[in-house]
Parts: C-alpha cells; sequence; structure tokens
C-alpha cells in the first residue's frame, strides 16, 4: 500500500531485504535506509524478548542486566533469530503463519539451547531438535497434518458464512490427540485467524 507516493517504510525495507538476499543490485540509498531499519527493529526486537524473559522466574534485576556479552542463552537466541521474518508455513485461503513473537515464545519455553531461569518456566521436556531446525520442524508438520487443518478452516469459514462465529474454533492437537510424527508427539494450537499460537514436543 502506498503512503502518498512513497512506499512504507515496512513494505519499502522488505523489499530491499528480498533484493539484498536474492543478490540483486540496491544503491547506496536503499542500503543506508536498510541499516536504519535494521538497527530500529534490532532494538524492538531486543525489548520484546526482554518482556518474554520477564515470565521466567528471573529476578526484574537480573534482566535488566542480561546482554549478549554475559548470557549465552541471550546471544543464542539473538544469533538464531535476528534474520527471522514472519513466515507463512501453509499458503491457503487462510494462511498459516509463525510470527517473530511466537517463535520467541516457543523458544525461551521449550528450546533447551535459550533456557532462562534454568528453565523453570519450560515444560518438562524440551524438543529433542536443534534448535535451527524449530521452524522447519513445524512447516513439516504443518504439511504432514495438511489436510485435517485444512478440514479445520474450510468448517470455520462454512460457520462465518453462516453467521454462526460463536462455533468458530482454534485447531488443537493437544496432549489426548496429538501430532505423532517419527515416533515424537507434539502439541499445536493456531488460532482462527491462522496464526501459530502453540508448539511444543511432549
Amino acid at each position: 500500500m502506498l503512503n502518498g507516493t512513497e512506499l512504507k517504510p515496512e513494505i519499502k525495507f522488505q523489499l530491499i531485504n528480498f533484493q539484498i538476499n536474492n543478490d540483486e543490485e540496491v544503491s547506496k540509498t536503499d542500503k543506508e535506509f536498510h541499516l536504519v531499519e535494521m538497527k530500529k527493529m534490532l532494538v524492538e526486537r531486543k525489548k520484546f524478548i526482554k518482556k518474554e524473559i520477564r515470565q521466567t522466574k528471573i529476578d526484574r534485576s537480573e534482566i535488566e542486566s542480561i546482554s549478549p556479552k554475559n548470557s549465552e542463552f541471550y546471544r543464542t537466541l539473538l544469533i538464531l533469530t535476528r534474520e527471522f521474518t514472519d513466515i507463512t508455513l501453509m499458503d491457503w485461503f487462510i494462511p498459516i503463519v509463525l510470527t517473530y513473537e511466537r517463535l520467541i515464545h516457543i523458544f525461551i519455553r521449550h528450546i533447551e539451547e535459550t533456557k532462562f531461569a534454568d528453565g523453570k518456566k519450560k515444560r518438562q521436556t524440551f524438543f529433542d531438535y536443534e534448535p535451527n531446525e524449530i521452524w522447519t520442524l513445524l512447516k513439516t508438520l504443518i504439511k504432514y497434518d495438511k489436510e485435517n487443518i485444512e478440514n479445520h478452516f474450510l468448517e470455520n469459514s462454512v460457520h462465518h458464512q453462516l453467521e454462526r462465529k460463536d462455533l468458530m474454533t482454534d485447531y488443537l492437537r493437544n496432549y489426548e490427540n496429538p501430532i505423532v510424527f517419527n515416533g515424537d508427539s507434539f502439541v499445536i494450537r493456531i488460532d482462527k485467524n491462522g496464526f501459530i499460537k502453540q508448539f511444543y514436543q511432549l
């Protein structure tokens, strides 16, 4: 969407980011704009990460002092997620999307390599996968369970068209009905708008 004759900053950033990632020629002005926006995004992401860390049992004074220099968990989290942008895991009439915010939530709650407060707020088991495999794993599971997901959102769509919105529900595979893949069991919850809200291994 245009803002006057100029692209909105977030759209311009994504376009330049796409060009850079595809080794396309980028002007000096656009490179400078991209760098400024990257710095802004990093500041905002650090704030969000600290906010999520506050949900653990770390003392407030410890949270304020956490930095890449003194926390291996924080440093690892920044490295693993620094280039992550919201991704569409299933492109359908209701796209299934994993946002940066939910990814951070998953990492802080369920990943061994980014456990804060000694993992006291995490589930009893961590993912039996490498941290950099998590979003690929999630995409694989969405594809694996595609038929069930599509049927659920088709049913939601019918309820919406018939103005029975109270019957629309999140897609949920919990501990009673997990997705079993390669001998492992996973919980996934996708809200009515297609956004991943929960993902962890049992």
